[in-house]
């Protein structure tokens, strides 16, 4: 362990403690930040822990971290942007007795073997298959790219990834094949052999309907490192421009959330170049048909591999979202008032392909039941997980639904930019009017508005209850009832994304309300203000009662030099009320930062206790 670790210090050395250096990118649910070198080593990692359905936490996984390893002096690999904890809840650091071999659960689900894990009868909730395909993964020249910290003898860091190549051996590509779960949607393959040339097929520059538009400059910098690895093609800036300018005309009033979702989905079918292609990748009609028969003729002579149809076109993928089977161009033919079943090809055109592509994820065409996009993406729900199925069952879902988060950020970035009256956030509008949702200060001021009508709910200060209560403000802000659970996992995903943005800069493990009178005192009241607040609760609640029977305080004079036992309760009841307040704030700190309820009410009636 420690003489790969060494080395890969001194390979990696130019990374070392440099944040400005890394890249940003998805990796499941969460971001992370990585060294250039190794994005395609990272997507790799993540499409093996997607093929065995292993869900990634944003609490707790994190990538570089500038700082000494636990066994202190030598930088931790994490300091180079080569290394990744991936849930260390469940997969914990342990420094044991002795040497062994990581001890693996046999439960069935990831909660399963999580609960194991609890318990300590395992290391990992991680299965040993899952591990030793992501160790599987090679280089092109044959390198093993990565190791793992459950297999370490003398401790176990099971959360732990590392990249154990150098920048030259990385730099040969990533030998897919050895990729489990990868396939030829699922990264872009090399060119030449990607996309569709425009002497394929008629090149239909003007066949968007005029939607074309010109998208600004901070929707392709937000989108360029996360999703096209740096760079863009001008076909890739075409395609979205043309995309997005078809959805604004044909979908002006629906939230941008599904239109992230449909570029999410073309980013995934069609690879980095975001152009129709073929199935396959291929460049003609000839090697398309011998990609499919090859790949799926065993399955019998009415698969859609094999000539089909009037016209003895095979109907295999073509297009933005691989319109396939003869039924399927039949239905489309008859939507778009066009003979696609003659002339099959015509599905490359760029304006056919996006009319097939968004209209038909919108109306359900693809989806078994019949559920358009809408059914999984709209105002108040946001499932880019099972939004998958408006196209393709599950496959490689959880991939996308990152895409989609990032497209998302881009669209919210360049609203302001966009055409005037188009595209609706997202967000609800808790304002009450339109459906423009709030910028960040006003976000912020509501949030913090929202914080001060719990505190007097928690400690009684307000005569009357707020209106409208806090769990309708909760549902306002993040859409969706008072009894999802997913609101509070948006709160805190939101603080953790800001964390690891640095924008929250935790000091001394203090939140920010044991912060807010310095660390000193701040380490003083941490894990103490429930009982400061109790105790300024029941001082409150009886004080009236207590007074008259204290004497010691009985010589304070009022301000007209009378003595009167009102004195007292007018000094203690505000510095009551201020412990109670301040009990309370921290309990909702507590709960904003770690939360550990399901919904709603739960956070309010815990909070009340």
């Amino acid at each position: 362990m420690s003489s790969i670790s060494e080395e890969m210090r001194n390979a990696w050395a130019a990374y070392e403690c440099q944040r400005e250096k890394m890249r940003r990118i998805d990796f499941g649910a969460d971001i992370i930040y990585v060294a250039p070198e190794t994005v395609d080593a990272w997507k790799a990692l993540e499409c093996v822990l997607a093929a065995f359905g292993y869900h990634t936490r944003v609490e707790d996984t994190d990538s570089y971290n500038c700082r000494d390893t636990k066994a202190g002096g030598a930088r931790s690999l994490h300091s180079y942007g080569i290394a990744l904890d991936v849930n260390w809840k469940t997969n914990p650091y342990l420094d044991h007795a002795g040497t062994r071999k990581p001890r693996f659960s046999d439960g069935v689900t990831q909660g399963d073997r999580a609960q194991d894990v609890k318990l300590g009868k395992a290391d990992t909730d991680m299965t040993r298959a899952m591990v030793d395909a992501a160790l599987a993964i090679r280089t092109n020249g044959g390198n093993q790219v990565f190791g793992w910290g459950g297999d370490w003898r003398s401790l176990k860091d099971a959360m732990h990834f590392q990249i154990e190549v150098t920048p030259d051996q990385i730099g040969t590509g990533i030998d897919w094949p050895t990729v489990k779960g990868w396939d030829a949607h699922a990264v872009d393959p090399p060119e030449p052999d990607t996309g569709y040339d425009a002497e394929d097929a008629p090149d239909a520059q003007d066949d968007t309907g005029g939607y074309d538009m010109a998208l600004p400059k901070v929707f392709f910098d937000t989108v360029r490192g996360p999703l096209f690895g740096g760079g863009l093609t001008q076909s890739a800036v075409d395609n979205m421009n043309k995309i997005v300018g078809y959805w604004l005309e044909t979908y002006p009033d629906n939230p941008l959330n599904q239109l992230a979702y449909v570029l999410a989905t073309v980013r995934h079918e069609v690879g980095s170049n975001m152009r129709p292609v073929r199935e396959g990748f291929k460049k003609t009609d000839a090697s398309a048909r011998a990609y499919v028969q090859k790949h799926y003729g065993h399955k019998g002579s009415d698969w859609y591999c094999w000539p089909a149809g009037p016209h003895g076109h095979v109907y295999y993928g073509r297009g933005f979202v691989q319109l396939t089977w003869l039924s399927n161009y039949e239905a489309q033919s008859r939507k778009l008032g066009i003979d696609l079943v003659r002339n099959p090809e015509d599905a490359l055109k760029t304006g056919v392909a996006i009319q097939v592509l968004v209209n038909g994820m919108m109306d359900g065409d693809f989806n078994g039941k019949g559920h358009g996009l809408a059914h999984y993406v709209n105002e108040t729900r946001q499932d880019f997980v099972g939004a998958r199925r408006t196209v393709n069952v599950q496959d490689k879902a959880g991939l996308i639904a990152g895409y989609a988060k990032t497209f998302l950020r881009a669209l919210e970035l360049s609203e302001p930019d966009l055409p005037h009256g188009v595209g609706g956030r997202s967000w609800p509008d808790w304002r009450g009017g339109g459906t423009a949702g709030p910028d960040v200060e006003e976000r912020e001021s509501e949030l913090a508005d929202l914080l001060r009508e719990l505190i007097e709910t928690v400690s009684g200060a307000s005569a009357t209850p707020p209106q409208p209560t806090p769990a309708d403000r909760l549902k306002d802000m993040f859409g969706g009832s008072a009894d999802d659970a997913d609101t509070l996992a948006r709160l805190t995903e939101i603080i953790t994304q800001l964390e690891k943005a640095g924008v929250i800069k935790p000091a001394d493990g203090l939140t920010p309300i044991n912060r807010a009178l310095g660390a000193p005192i701040g380490r003083l009241l941490n894990g103490r203000k429930t009982a400061l607040g109790v105790t300024g609760l029941i001082v409150s609640a009886f004080l009236p009662q207590l007074a008259p029977f204290i004497t010691v305080l009985s010589n304070i004079p009022g301000t007209d030099g009378a003595v009167t036992t009102d004195n007292v309760q007018g000094i203690l009841t505000p510095l009551a009320g201020i412990l109670a307040g301040w009990g309370g704030l921290g309990k909702i700190d507590k709960w904003l930062h770690k939360p550990t309820v399901g919904t709603i009410a739960d956070l309010i009636t815990r909070l009340r206790k």
